[in-house]
């Protein structure tokens, strides 16, 4: 498996103009907004589904789109360009993404190395209309 995923989150993220609605200080800290993080795990698990299964491609524009809006979002919450960036490439915040996404993908029947594993779960989460599913395509 690959386990540089978190570091290929779109880097629209990252390079995002600041604003501020509250003193960045105040805000509790990014690992603790539930719909960032689901989103950040939604964006891994569909990039390791892409990575590993020939048949599934990202659907690069809706990606970019919602990457914008996730973008807005935190910074609406009054983080700025620093706090993501520093969220983004904290160490202990890459590993607890990349383990939730290793144990979301052999809860649901992925065998690293073995490809039909993880477009079997690809074709799943596309059929099931969930997160991952809207960032990835079947061939």
């Amino acid at each position: 498996m690959n386990h540089h995923i978190f570091k290929k989150l779109p880097i629209a993220l990252v390079l995002c103009a600041s604003a501020a609605n509250a003193p960045a200080d105040t805000l509790p800290h990014l690992s603790e907004n539930e719909y960032i993080n689901d989103r950040l795990i939604a964006t891994a698990v569909g990039d390791a589904i892409r990575t590993n299964c020939p048949t599934i491609k990202a659907r690069i524009l809706y990606v970019i789109i919602q990457t914008k809006k996730l973008r807005d979002y935190t910074l609406d919450l009054g983080y700025t360009k620093g706090d993501i960036s520093a969220y983004l490439e904290n160490p202990e915040a890459q590993a607890r993404v990349r383990d939730i996404t290793t144990a979301y993908l052999a809860e649901n029947g992925v065998i690293e190395g073995v490809s039909e594993s993880y477009c079997a779960l690809g074709q799943q989460e596309i059929a099931n209309e969930t997160l991952v599913g809207s960032l990835i395509k079947g061939n």
